[in-house]
C-alpha cells in the first residue's frame, strides 16, 4: 500500500565490508503504485559509521545505486519489448514484406523510445533528461548516422499512397508484448539464491516486478502508439525524430517540458 501505509519491504541493512551495505529486501509483488523511487529508498543506503569516517565514498554508493535503477537495471536489464509483423493479417497489402523487414531492424529504436518514457515518466527511475535523451538518440539513429531509423520507409511511401490506408495496415500487422522475467536480471550460471542482497541483480528483480505488475496496461499502451511510433499513424513518437532540427528541437522541448519551463 502507499500513501498512508508503508510499502511492504522487509529491509535488513548489515555491512560486508567497509564499502557495500547489503540488504535483503521482499519484493513488492501485487504493487501497482511503487516506482523506482521506492526502490532507492529500500537499496540505496550507508551505514553511519561509514559516512563518518568517510562522506565521500557514501555519496559515491548512494549515487551509484540510485543510478543503476535507470541504467543498467530500467533501460537495459529488467524488462524486454517483443514486437511482431504478422503479414497474414493484411492480404492487400503489398508493401507488408517491406514493412516487416524494416520493423525487424527498427525495433530497437522504437523500443528505446517506449522503455525511455516508462523508465523516466512511469516509474522515476531515470532523472537525467539529457543523459536519457542521448540514449534514446543513440538507438535512433545507431548505424544509421545520420539518417534515423525512424520513420520507417515502408510507411512513408504507404502513407503517400491513395490505395492503402497504411495506418490501419500497420495496425492489423502488428502486436507487442513485455517480457518481464527474472532470468533477466540472473546470469545463466547463478540462481536466485546466490544473488548478493543488495546488488545490481536484486534490485533487478525489484524493477522486473514493477514492470510484471503494470504489463498489461503497458503492453495496451504500447500497442496504441507503435505505428506512430513507426511513422505510419499521425501523431509520432515519444521523442520525436524525422530530421536533426526536428530532433534537436524534441530533445530541447523536453527537458524544457520535464523542468516546466514551457
Amino acid at each position: 500500500m502507499m500513501g498512508g501505509s508503508s510499502l511492504p519491504i522487509l529491509v535488513t541493512v548489515a555491512l560486508l565490508s567497509c564499502a557495500s551495505p547489503v540488504i535483503s529486501v521482499k519484493r513488492p509483488v501485487g504493487i501497482m503504485t511503487a516506482t523506482c523511487k521506492d526502490g532507492r529508498e529500500a537499496f540505496c543506503d550507508c551505514k553511519a559509521d561509514i559516512e563518518r569516517s568517510n562522506p565521500i565514498l557514501c555519496k559515491n554508493i548512494l549515487r551509484q545505486c540510485a543510478e543503476s535503477f535507470c541504467n543498467p537495471i530500467c533501460l537495459r536489464m529488467g524488462w524486454e519489448i517483443l514486437i511482431d509483423v504478422d503479414c497474414g493479417r493484411t492480404p492487400g497489402w503489398r508493401g507488408c514484406r517491406a514493412f516487416q523487414e524494416q520493423m525487424h531492424k527498427s525495433q530497437r529504436a522504437i523500443s528505446a523510445q517506449f522503455q525511455a518514457h516508462v523508465c523516466s515518466q512511469d516509474l522515476d527511475c531515470c532523472r537525467n533528461e539529457t543523459r536519457l535523451v542521448n540514449w534514446v538518440e543513440d538507438h535512433v539513429y545507431a548505424d544509421l548516422y545520420p539518417n534515423s531509423h525512424l520513420p520507417l520507409q515502408a510507411c512513408a511511401e504507404g502513407a503517400a499512397s491513395a490505395k492503402v490506408d497504411v495506418c490501419a495496415m500497420c495496425n492489423a500487422a502488428v502486436t507487442v508484448d513485455i517480457l518481464a522475467d527474472e532470468r533477466r536480471c540472473i546470469p545463466s550460471h547463478m540462481k536466485t539464491k546466490d544473488i548478493m542482497p543488495g546488488g545490481v541483480h536484486e534490485r533487478c528483480l525489484f524493477l522486473s516486478d514493477l514492470i510484471a505488475n503494470r504489463r498489461d496496461a503497458l503492453v495496451e499502451e504500447l500497442q496504441g502508439a507503435i505505428c506512430s511510433c513507426a511513422g505510419c499513424c499521425e501523431g509520432g513518437c515519444y521523442y520525436k525524430e524525422h530530421d536533426q532540427d526536428e530532433w534537436l528541437s524534441s530533445i530541447l522541448d523536453h527537458i524544457e517540458a520535464s523542468f516546466g519551463l514551457q
